[in-house]
C-alpha cells in the first residue's frame, strides 16, 4: 500500500514538473516571438524613414552589377519615362558596388536613394541615369550623358529636380551626421537627408536642399 502510494505521488509529481517545463517553454516561445515581432517593426519603421522597404525598391532579382528601372518605384520610373524617354541606368563599378554594400549596408544600390531631403516629413527620392550622348567637336559621341535628378514628394504630387550632370555613384548622407565643407573649411552637421554624387577614390558633392533649390557643397576631395 504504502509502495503505492509513493508511486502514485512521485507519477504526480513528474506530471507536475512536466507542466511546468512545457508551460515556461510556452511563455519563452511568445517571448520570442513578440521580440522578433517589435525588432521587425523597428526595422520596418527605420527602412520607411530611409527608403529601403519593399515598398520603395524591389530588391528581389537584383544582381551584382545594376538595378532594373521595374525594380524603382512605380512613380519614379513613370516619371522618368515622361521626362527622359530611353533613359537608363549607368554601369556602376563592381568596386562601389562592395565598397557601399561594406560601409553603408547591403541593401545600398548606388543608382537609387530616398530620404526626406526638403524635411516635410515625407519620402522623396533621387536617381542617378543616363540619357543621350555627349559628342566631341567634329560630333562624334564620347561619352553617354549623366544626370542625377530628384524627385521631393508633396502630397501625391512629384517635383522634379536637376542636381547635377555627372557622378559615379550616389549615396544617402543623413540627417544629424556631421561632414566638412572645403569651400569654408569648416564642419557642419547636416539638417535633413541629403544626396552625395561622388567619383570612386576622387571625390564628390553633397546637394543639400534649401530655399526651393538643390546647392551643392564639395565634401569629399
Amino acid at each position: 500500500m504504502i509502495n503505492t502510494i509513493i508511486k502514485i505521488s512521485l507519477i504526480g509529481f513528474s506530471f507536475l514538473m512536466t507542466s511546468c517545463e512545457v508551460k515556461e517553454q510556452t511563455i519563452e516561445s511568445q517571448r520570442n516571438q513578440n521580440n522578433n515581432s517589435s525588432q521587425q517593426s523597428a526595422t520596418e519603421q527605420n527602412s520607411n524613414l530611409r527608403g529601403y522597404s519593399n515598398e520603395n525598391i524591389n530588391n528581389k532579382d537584383v544582381d551584382d552589377y545594376g538595378l532594373k528601372p521595374e525594380q524603382l518605384p512605380s512613380i519614379v520610373r513613370a516619371e522618368l519615362d515622361k521626362r527622359f524617354s530611353g533613359w537608363r541606368f549607368p554601369k556602376v563599378d563592381e568596386g562601389i558596388h562592395r565598397y557601399l554594400r561594406e560601409n553603408i549596408s547591403a541593401d545600398t544600390r548606388p543608382e537609387f536613394i530616398s530620404g526626406d531631403f526638403d524635411g516635410n516629413g515625407q519620402l522623396d527620392y533621387a536617381v542617378i541615369i543616363e540619357h543621350g550622348v555627349a559628342l566631341n567637336e567634329d560630333g562624334n559621341p564620347v561619352r553617354p550623358n549623366g544626370y542625377v535628378v530628384a524627385f521631393l514628394k508633396n502630397g501625391d504630387k512629384l517635383k522634379f529636380y536637376m542636381v547635377d550632370d555627372g557622378g559615379e555613384y550616389i549615396t544617402l548622407m543623413k540627417k544629424g551626421e556631421k561632414d566638412y565643407d572645403y569651400g569654408t573649411d569648416k564642419n557642419f552637421i547636416y539638417k535633413n537627408d541629403a544626396i552625395f554624387s561622388g567619383y570612386f577614390e576622387k571625390g564628390g558633392s553633397s546637394y543639400i536642399y534649401e530655399k526651393g533649390k538643390f546647392r551643392g557643397i564639395t565634401t569629399s576631395d
